[in-house]
């Protein structure tokens, strides 16, 4: 869209083991990238686990009420473990 090349701006984090780490090494990896903290958050994942995110997470790595955070929430499909 709008001739934006995303592929070329794509960085992955690997070394995640839970949400929280998830959060917290993307943070530090796009200031690794970038040179500069991110001014607003998008999380994408489980819809289960948004509240875990907006609340603990985001208030455990002190991201400010002031910034931008949005939590787009997707459904496990049918054949997920998890039971919903």
């Amino acid at each position: 869209m709008g001739g934006l090349d995303v592929r070329g701006r794509t960085v992955v984090e690997d070394y995640a083991r839970d949400s929280f780490e998830n959060l917290l090494f993307s943070i530090a990896r796009f200031r690794e990238v970038t040179g500069r903290y991110p001014s607003r958050f998008t999380v994408v994942g489980y819809d289960f686990k948004a509240e875990r995110f907006r609340r603990l997470h985001r208030r455990a790595l002190r991201i400010p009420d002031s910034a931008p955070f949005e939590y787009l929430g997707v459904h496990p499909r049918g054949s997920s473990r998890f039971p919903f």
